[in-house]
């Protein structure tokens, strides 16, 4: 999954728990910038993984790691 797609997850996942961004970014205890960055596929550059784990938290969803594929 890219920044993009991972911003649109959270976009389609906020927007379906009826939430707007200053709500999510609220209870996830960031700023809205933060979650609007995060969303349009710029903020996972800079977000720390807790930052990005509590608004995953908020959303309801987790993070698996996979062991990466090799060539």
């Amino acid at each position: 999954m890219n920044e993009s797609e991972l911003g649109a997850l959270v976009t389609a996942r906020r927007k379906r728990l009826k939430l707007n961004q200053a709500e999510l970014a609220r209870l996830a205890d960031i700023s809205r910038s933060a979650l609007s960055a995060l969303e349009n596929g710029a903020g996972t550059r800079g977000a720390t993984i807790a930052t990005l784990l509590a608004v995953l938290s908020v959303l309801g969803l987790s993070i698996e790691l996979v062991e990466a594929r090799r060539p």
